[in-house]
Order: structure tokens, then sequence, then C-alpha cells
């Protein structure tokens, strides 16, 4: 079924000049996950899923949407999506074997073309899994996958432990996994589990992965292609205003969890790493956005600075991150109430051309909504050669809506402000 949806064209004064389009893709959509790509041959092409596989397409850079049939005929919910360099789409869900839940993970061509049969990472132990996080490799067809394993489920010796597997052909065989981190979490949770975010390469092949968990943010590298970890975490600070998460008014308690990043860029910022979350170091009524980086691979980082540059005592939260792989400007997204003083939402797009010393933000939500219930994923974003795409959730009207922005990186302002 094709369908077309029209966007609207809008001119925000406080937006730095920057003409934003918004479309609403689809409308009555489940509380669930979005994700969105700028396809590598062409940025004008833009793709966002939602967490059943549907899918949307503009070839016109966010002006025209086409729907394709491509939903998961089973009925699972594909908790993370990415794409490889070719263009192939992947996702990852959690499946119950025998009362344990393991990752299975799915492909598909882009726009339209069937999910394939589910592919399995080979388990080692009796473990509960979950919180899945995927990402793509450097090559065609290459996986890199982290989650949490309660080791011992139920017993009073239970503990959460953070894995990695990696697979080179599309899901179909995966490498042995490997347990990451030395500190072991709690079984729990609300704020004692750890909680990985989706590994990445560097274009040198080097892998990384963090986590949080227990109030702390941790990473870990392997040169090995994951078959050896540190044998000790590395700690990068704390998550200040509780460990056990954050509250948003009407829209639910968050774990702690952070969106992560590299620069493959031949940029001046080139291999460096990125960490951003969100917490209420500044109040229980005022949560904020932090970022973090790294120069030397994870050795040391930058004292966290404040992205979102308002002065109000309102929330900020679930960010997510990109990189332009081409220049290395970092882009991240964010829900945003500074607008009101009740639970309006809208979304805000800031970006640095400096290696996050210095951030500029403009709004990217046409209209305000409300947090759609059930959501807890964050806003989806992806920037590749200047073009920086959005997609996100939201409630309008009492009707769950799945909405996305384009923005041209020529149009934004090239010289941040702090």
């Amino acid at each position: 079924m094709k369908l077309v949806f029209l966007a609207i064209a809008l001119l925000f004064g406080h937006a730095a000049g920057a003409q934003v389009t918004n479309a609403v893709l689809k409308s009555g959509v489940p509380a669930t996950s979005t994700s969105v790509f700028v396809d590598h041959k062409s940025t004008s092409k833009v793709i966002v899923v939602l967490g059943n596989g549907t899918g949307f397409t503009s070839v016109d850079g966010g002006a025209h949407w086409d729907e394709w049939a491509g939903a998961v005929d089973d009925g699972h919910t594909l908790s993370t999506l990415v794409t490889d360099v070719k263009g192939a789409l992947y996702g990852v869900y959690g499946e119950k074997q025998q009362e344990l839940t393991v990752p299975a993970t799915r492909w598909a061509e882009v726009a339209g073309g069937k999910w394939s049969e589910w592919g399995y990472p080979a388990l080692t132990e009796t473990a509960d899994n979950f919180d899945f996080q995927l990402n793509s490799g450097l090559k065609k067809e290459e996986l890199l996958l982290s989650w949490t394993a309660w080791i011992h489920p139920g017993q009073p010796d239970c503990s959460s432990v953070v894995y990695f597997s990696k697979s080179d052909n599309r899901g179909r065989k995966w490498s042995k996994p490997v347990r990451v981190n030395a500190t072991e979490g709690k079984c729990v949770r609300d704020g004692g589990a750890v909680l990985p975010a989706a590994p990445v390469m560097a274009s040198d092949g080097k892998l990384f992965t963090c986590w949080t968990g227990g109030g702390s943010i941790y990473l870990d590298r392997s040169y090995d292609e994951g078959q050896m970890w540190l044998s000790g975490d590395l700690t990068i600070g704390k998550i200040r205003g509780g460990n056990e998460g954050y509250e948003i008014p009407d829209a639910g308690k968050f774990n702690h969890r952070v969106a992560f990043g590299i620069d493959n860029s031949t940029g001046p910022f080139q291999k460096s790493l990125y960490i951003a979350w969100a917490d209420q170091r500044n109040g229980a009524t005022n949560t904020d956005i932090w970022m973090t980086r790294s120069s030397n691979r994870g050795d040391n980082w930058s004292q966290p600075l404040k992205m979102n540059q308002d002065t109000t005592l309102r929330h900020q939260y679930l960010p997510g991150i990109a990189l332009d792989p081409v220049n290395g400007a970092l882009y991240a997204a964010w829900y945003d109430r500074r607008e009101s003083a009740n639970e309006d939402t809208h979304v805000y797009l800031a970006w640095s051309l400096d290696g996050g010393n210095h951030f500029t933000e403009i709004r990217v939500s046409e209209q305000a909504f409300r947090h759609l219930k059930g959501n807890d994923h964050p806003v989806s974003i992806q920037a590749l050669k200047g073009v920086i795409a959005v997609s996100w959730l939201g409630e309008v009207a009492g009707e769950a809506r799945a909405f996305a922005a384009v923005v041209q990186a020529d149009a934004l302002k090239t010289n941040p402000t702090k």
C-alpha cells in the first residue's frame, strides 16, 4: 500500500534561520520505538521504521513519504533497528525460549523487502537476557550486539552483566558471546541492573561499548574484534540526582541509560568518543541533557557539559546522538518541555562543530504533543553528509503519532555559541 504524506515547511524565529520540515507519518501507532536512517547512496532518501517493522521512505528530503508494508509478520516488536553500509535493515528482539529470553535478529532489504527468519547468538549460560542494543560495523552485513544478562535469575546470587557478540553475515551466525564488564550489577529493573548502549566500531576496527549501573557510567574496549576486553572497567563518571533512574510527570520513570557515538570522520576530532545522558543533578523538576567526550579511546573524559541551553527549571530527557561520518559534526535530539509549564512536549535538536565544546539548538517539532505512554526509547537521529534526520513518537488529541523531520546542515548556524 502506498500512502503519500504532505509535510509542512516551518520557519521558527528561534531556529537560527533553519527551515525545518515536519511530517506526520502514522496515526494510531502503538507505543513502540521509531528509528530513522539517511541512505548512504542518496542523502535525499530518508527511511523511518517503527518497532513493528512498518517503514516509510522519502526520496525528496522529507517532503513526501511512502509507507511500505514491511511489518514483521509474527507480532514481535523490534527493540533496536540499524542499517549497514549497503543500506540493508536489521532489527533485534527478545524471544522467550524455555522461560528465558534470548536475543533474536532479523534483516530486510530497505523499502519493502521481506523480513528474514530469526537468527540467534549462541548463548553459553543459563541466563535471562534483555535490553538488546544493535549497531552496524564498517563492512557490509557486519553487526555488533550488546545486551544485559541476568545470571542465575530468581536465585539469591543472581547478577547482571553485559555481553557482546558479533556477526559478519547479517545475523545468520554469531560469535561466541563474551562477557564485557568486570563489576556485576543487581538483578532489578530499576536502577541496579547494568544497561548497555549500542557498541561502536572505530575506523580501524577497534570496538567500544559503554553501560550504566549503580548510578555510574562505564566503558570497555576490545582490539581483537570483541574476543577480549579489558580486565577492569573504565569508570567515566557518576550520573547525578539519583541512582534509580528519573521520573518525568505524565511520561513515566526512565532508567539511566546513555547514548554513545564515535567520530569516524577525517575531521579534527576524529576517533573521539561521545556519551550523552539525562539526569536530575539540578533538581527533580529540572532534568537536563549532559555530554562528555574522550579523545584518547576512553582513558580520559571531559567534564560533563549541559547540552540544552534553556534556563528554565523544566525537563529535557531521552536523548539520542549522531555523528556525521564525513566531517565529524555532532548532533543530539531529545524530548523537551521548556516551552510549557504543563506536560506539553517538543523535540529539540542541538549541534556542535568543535568537538562538543559549544552547542547551538533549535526546535524541530511543529506542534506540542504529550509523551506517548509506554515509550521509553530516545529520540532517533542520524546524520550523513550534512543531512540530519530525526524521528519521534507523541500523542496529539489522544491519538498516538509517529513524526519525522529532516534538516540540512547548510541551513544551520556555522558558528555555534555556548
